[in-house]
This record gives C-alpha cells, sequence and structure tokens, in this order.
C-alpha cells in the first residue's frame, strides 16, 4: 500500500476510512464501527450505547421488537477469498467477543459488558497488533509524518480508492466554518453536519461537487482552497435569490465554488 502511494499508483483493493485513519496514526472510535460492521448491528449498538449513557431506557417491549433478544457475546465474521471480487457468504466464522460467548446471551443487565467487549474486540485489543503490524510497514516506506500531512480523506484519494469515503465529524468542525447570524450551536448548522454524516457515497460525491466543484476531497474538508488560498468551506445564511429578492425556507441552498460558501435557507 505505501508502496503504490510511492510509486504514485493506485492501490488495487479499496480500503475502509477507519483503516485510512490507522495509517494517519489516528485512534479508532466508536464511529469508526460504520465501516467495519453491518448497518443493523450498528443501530442496535448506537441504541445500547446512548441507554447507558443516560438516554432513554431500553424497554422490554423495545429489546423484543429492535432483536436485542437475539444477541449474544459473538459476532458473524465473512472472510474475503484471495482474488475474489466481493465476499464469499459460505466462508465464514463465529468470533467470541469473550470467553464462551455463544453461550452468553445480551440481557438488559450485561448490556454494558457486551459494547465494551465488542468496542474492545474491534477498536482496542482485538485489533492493536494487526494495526501495529501494518503501520510498521507502511512506516518503513512512507514516515508517519508524511502520511499524516494526508489525512483519511486525502490518503484514500491519492490511493485511487472510487468515490468519497465518509465524512470524519473531526475533519468537518475544523473545515466548515460558520458565519454570523449561524454559530458552531446554530440548529442549521448542526443539522447540516448531520445530514452529511448519513449520506451516502453518491450523495457525498454530490456534495463535495455542489460546494467545491470537483467529486472529491483530496485532503479532506481541512485541506479545502478556494482561490488558491487554504481555507474553510464558510456557511452563511441565504437571504436573497439570484436576482436579488428577499427568499425563504422554500428557496434551495446555493454554492459559491470560487469563495468556498455555502447559503443555507434560515
Amino acid at each position: 500500500m505505501a508502496k503504490a502511494l510511492h510509486d504514485g499508483r493506485a492501490f488495487p483493493l479499496r480500503i475502509s476510512f477507519a483503516l485510512a485513519r490507522c495509517i494517519c496514526g489516528q485512534n479508532l472510535e466508536f464511529d469508526d464501527l460504520s465501516s467495519i460492521i453491518g448497518h443493523h448491528r450498528l443501530d442496535l449498538l448506537k441504541r445500547l450505547r446512548a441507554s447507558i449513557s443516560g438516554g432513554p431506557p431500553i424497554s422490554e417491549a423495545e429489546w423484543n421488537e429492535k432483536g436485542f433478544d437475539c444477541l449474544d457475546f459473538t459476532q458473524q465474521t465473512f472472510v474475503v477469498q484471495p482474488g475474489s471480487r466481493g465476499i464469499i457468504p459460505d466462508i465464514s466464522k463465529v468470533l467470541h467477543l469473550v470467553n464462551g460467548g455463544d453461550g452468553i446471551d445480551v440481557t438488559l443487565d450485561n448490556a454494558a459488558e457486551y459494547l465494551h467487549a465488542f468496542e474492545r474486540m474491534y477498536l482496542g485489543d482485538g485489533v492493536t497488533m494487526q494495526i501495529r503490524a501494518l503501520q510498521s510497514g507502511f512506516y518503513s516506506v512512507i514516515p508517519l509524518e508524511q502520511v499524516a500531512v494526508l489525512g483519511p480523506s486525502g490518503l484514500l484519494h491519492q490511493l485511487g480508492c472510487l468515490g468519497v469515503p465518509e465524512f470524519d465529524l473531526s475533519d468537518m468542525r475544523d473545515g466548515i466554518t460558520p458565519q454570523d447570524p449561524y454559530n458552531t450551536q446554530s440548529p442549521q448548522f448542526l443539522w447540516l453536519f448531520d445530514i452529511l454524516k448519513s449520506f451516502d457515497e453518491p450523495n457525498r460525491c454530490a456534495f463535495v461537487r455542489f460546494v467545491t466543484g470537483v467529486p472529491w476531497l483530496a485532503s479532506g474538508f481541512q485541506g479545502l482552497k478556494f482561490q488558491g488560498v487554504n481555507k474553510p468551506l464558510t456557511v452563511q445564511l441565504r437571504t436573497t435569490s439570484k436576482d436579488n429578492q428577499p427568499c425563504d425556507d422554500s428557496y434551495h441552498p446555493y454554492a459559491q465554488t470560487c469563495f468556498g460558501l455555502l447559503k443555507l435557507p434560515l
């Protein structure tokens, strides 16, 4: 992978945004599970996490309705056969999150333990040795300080990975800034982040093209350049239409790609 980057060649395999973060020396976080596990299991984990963190408790009816009652301390994994173009469904194994995990059902009483075991397996001790080995090999070709400058999005782009990777929240916070009357706590500004995080790949590509004129982020939102100057994308209030007439919520957002402006209706 590092050799492909060094030689300016496309890497033949597609890598996840989470793996790109690891290569750039960043620590994995809960949100990185979105590029590692299926959406259904991720939704269950998010609900468990919210409940454990002081959010609305999970009722017995919700527990059964959403399928929590079908969980145990295991996770089915699929193995990609070398040379194949996708996942081979019949080549799979059950990963035990704890010793004897297939004999321990997830309940409301041990939900916190289950969540901790899952995060440890996929974001902590379960992958630490593999990540360190990958980093060691990568940094023997390209030092960390050089690849870290690219950031996860820039690394994926340079490797020739197709499409636009998932938007990183910390990258958006540093690369998108509000302008009065908006501020970082304005509902409209927070809604924008929520919407961007929910976008699938085609919509991410369309948004980047809409605000920058090109269909990818070479170095993430923090690396945006407008008129040759590195500066964040600025979110403004849209008050007038193209013909300078007052506009309201019935108007669509408007972007000025030359100046790095995204104008949102009130």
